[in-house]
């Protein structure tokens, strides 16, 4: 794993959420959301296999994610609706791609979907990976038969650069996935440059970007 030179924000803002770092009060409404979206997510997201997981274990899994932030090793998000705090699902900056680019991954529960969220949010991730993280590149890794996610992925416009054979471990099966790439060079032009997104630090004072994307 190649470790980001710079620290990834702790919250992320944009017009209709907020990605923020896993927190201890956050539990409740992940479990609840994550028991509601578990069908959907059975056949595209490995962790999920384990479900339904009690409420220690979900202390557990947020513990370990919030230890990713503290050890700049990997950024998964809580994500809120930005005006009723609803849970609305997880996304996440995982540097487990190579050198000078980072994942992106992303899920929306059940009753939230339909409604453009998942591109809100892997937008604004594109950015924050691209403004503050320093990355040449961006990857989303998607399974063939995942419609829902190459549909995000079209609507930003985001190109298929190839598709890797038998790489993606899911229920003890190799599958095939596509991988979707946009790099730094890209983004000023891309859809995805549309959507604001402002961070903040573990205190909520604003972080500037570290790096421009110049168009």
């Amino acid at each position: 794993m190649d470790l980001p030179t710079h620290p990834a924000p702790y919250r992320i803002r944009t017009p209709r959420l907020l990605l923020r770092c896993p927190e201890v009060d956050d539990i409740p409404a992940v479990h609840e959301g994550v028991l509601e979206t578990v069908d959907l997510l059975a056949p595209w997201m490995p962790w999920v296999e384990g479900e339904p997981v009690p409420l220690s274990q979900r202390t557990r899994d947020i513990e370990r994610l919030r230890g990713g932030f503290e050890r700049n090793e990997d950024f998964t998000y809580m994500v809120f609706d930005a005006e009723t705090d609803e849970f609305v699902g997880g996304m996440g900056l995982h540097p487990r791609v190579g050198a000078a680019g980072v994942e992106v991954g992303y899920w929306v529960r059940t009753r939230r979907q339909g409604h453009g969220l998942a591109g809100e949010g892997t937008s604004a991730l594109i950015r924050t990976a691209f403004e503050h993280l320093g990355v040449d590149r961006v990857e989303m890794r998607i399974e063939p038969e995942n419609g829902p996610s190459h549909r995000v992925m079209e609507k930003l416009g985001i190109r298929r650069e190839a598709l890797l054979r038998r790489r993606f471990l899911r229920g003890g099966e190799l599958r095939d996935v596509h991988v979707f790439t946009i790099f730094r060079s890209e983004f000023a032009g891309s859809r995805a440059s549309a959507i604001e997104a402002h961070c903040f630090d573990e205190k909520g004072a604003p972080v500037p970007p570290r790096f421009r994307v110049q168009p």
